[in-house]
Order: structure tokens, then C-alpha cells, then sequence
């Protein structure tokens, strides 16, 4: 619409629409949705299902209101990547690519049986400016069920996952090689305001095996830092947590979280912290 800039000037609002209705939900290939506040659904902002690939979702404000400032939270998720769907991609490499995703009544978003997704330079449970929560009413990013090769954050590309109810990123996939790289989960965009998520920073549990968790800011937690549990279930085996910072801020002043920095519980074997050289 004329006048589109940076932030939405469209709002699609959801209070009246019939009950479970999705704002957008995609089952084709090539699709893109970009500049929208997308709000008050009484299912998901935008489901991405199955048969559907080569998704983009940019630009949006999926929860807020066009100004990112006011709370309008859809009644479950904000992004569902459902069942054999993928990749898509939420944000991008470029920073103007961000959506907000943050107020909505159950995940940010969910990754569930879905391969090959990136999440990218997006404020997942904050306000616009990623310094103040508005929370997602549970974790800021979910994965689950067998989901593989997915990406959440990349250098250059930090999300901000913070302010959620429950854990900032939660992985019980049972695929491999989902990465968790360079975000900022439980403190904000400038890298020292405490924004925490009301339970864990990072979660690896029940079977998740292969994930990497690299150089990310990992503070302010309610509770733990990082945690890896094989929650009686399954073994939780071969993750890495490598070069993160837990506990401080981008100028290495403190910012702990609030029992422990790393977590690991029965069930969880084989798995590396750190490394043998600098970085």
C-alpha cells in the first residue's frame, strides 16, 4: 500500500473471524507474504503446511499491531511450519527482512516434521525495538517431531528470542543437524538489556540429536542458561555447545541466569561443551 516503508500499514485483523481460522495458511510452492501486521486470529497467524516449499515470510509484524509496540497476539502460534513442509524462510539475510513475532498464545513458532528451514533476523517475544517483552505464551521457537538441517540465526543474522513465557528455543526433534547460531536469547537487540524468557534460554531434550549451538548470547534466564535432558525417554546424544556466552552481556558484564549456565540431566551422553582452542 502506498506509503509502505519499513513497517506495515496493512493490518489483518482476526476478531472476527470464524472459530480455528489461521490468518494465512499456505499449501502451495512459492509463496510470500511480506509487510502485513497479521493479528487476533483465533488459530495461527500464518500456517505453512504440508506440500508447500520455498515459503518466504518477511517484513511482518505477526502478533503486534502495525506500530510493534501493541500487544494483538493471535490465539495460538504466530508461524506454524507444519508436517512436510519446507524450507521456508522467516526474515532473511538482510536485517530490513525482520518480523516481529511475539504476543501470540502458544509458540512464536513451531518447526514440527519440517526440514531445511531458516529463521533469520527476527524479534521473537519482543517489541520492535528488541528490548522490551512482549511475550509469546510459550517458547519463542519450537522443534519437534523429525525435523532436520534446520537453521536458527546465522552470522550476521541474530535473532533476538526473548521475553517468551517459556523456554527461548526448545529442540526435541528426533532429525539432525539443527543449528541454533549467534542469537540473543533473554537479553535485547543491544546486547545488554535483560529481556528474559520465563524458563530456559536453549532446551535439547527426549531424543534430539546433532543440534549445535554456536556463539550465541545466552543470558538473563529465568532459570538455566542451556539445558540437555534425555527426559527418561530417549537418549539425548552428539550436541554441541560451542563459543557461546552464557551469563554475560555483549561487554562481558554479568547477566546470569538464574540457577544454572549449563544443565545437563540423565539421559543426556556424549554430548561437548566448549572446545580445545579459543572461539
Amino acid at each position: 500500500q502506498t506509503g509502505w516503508a519499513t513497517t506495515p500499514v496493512v493490518e489483518i485483523d482476526g476478531i472476527g473471524a470464524g472459530a480455528l481460522a489461521d490468518g494465512f495458511r499456505i499449501a502451495a510452492n512459492s509463496v510470500e507474504i511480506r509487510g502485513l501486521a497479521i493479528t487476533r486470529f483465533p488459530a495461527d497467524g500464518i500456517e505453512v503446511a504440508s506440500g508447500a516449499a520455498d515459503t518466504i515470510i518477511a517484513q511482518n509484524h505477526i502478533g503486534l499491531d502495525a506500530s510493534g509496540l501493541i500487544d494483538r497476539g493471535n490465539t495460538a502460534r504466530g508461524i506454524d511450519l507444519g508436517s512436510g513442509s519446507g524450507p521456508t524462510t522467516v526474515g532473511g539475510i538482510d536485517v530490513a527482512d525482520r518480523n516481529l513475532i511475539s504476543g501470540n498464545g502458544n509458540d512464536g513458532i513451531i518447526i514440527w516434521e519440517s526440514n531445511n528451514n531458516s529463521i533469520l533476523n527476527n524479534n521473537i517475544g519482543t517489541d520492535n525495538t528488541g528490548n522490551a517483552p512482549i511475550a509469546n505464551g510459550a517458547d519463542g521457537v519450537a522443534l519437534g517431531g523429525i525435523s532436520s538441517g534446520n537453521l536458527i540465526g546465522a552470522s550476521g543474522d541474530t535473532n533476538v528470542i526473548s521475553g517468551n513465557a517459556n523456554d527461548g528455543v526448545e529442540n526435541d526433534a528426533t532429525g539432525i543437524n539443527n543449528a541454533v547460531y549467534f542469537n540473543y536469547i533473554g537479553i535485547g537487540a543491544d546486547g545488554t538489556t535483560a529481556v528474559p524468557n520465563g524458563r530456559h534460554g536453549v532446551v535439547i531434550y527426549d531424543g534430539a540429536n546433532n543440534t549445535w549451538v554456536y556463539q550465541n548470547l545466552i543470558a538473563n534466564n529465568t532459570t538455566t542458561g542451556v539445558v540437555i535432558d534425555g527426559n527418561g525417554n530417549a537418549a539425548t546424544t552428539s550436541n554441541n555447545i560451542i563459543g557461546n556466552y552464557i551469563g554475560i552481556d555483549l561487554s562481558s558484564n554479568p547477566r546470569p541466569n538464574g540457577v544454572y549456565g549449563v544443565h545437563i540431566f540423565a539421559g543426556a551422553t556424549g554430548n561437548v561443551i566448549g572446545g580445545t582452542t579459543a572461539g
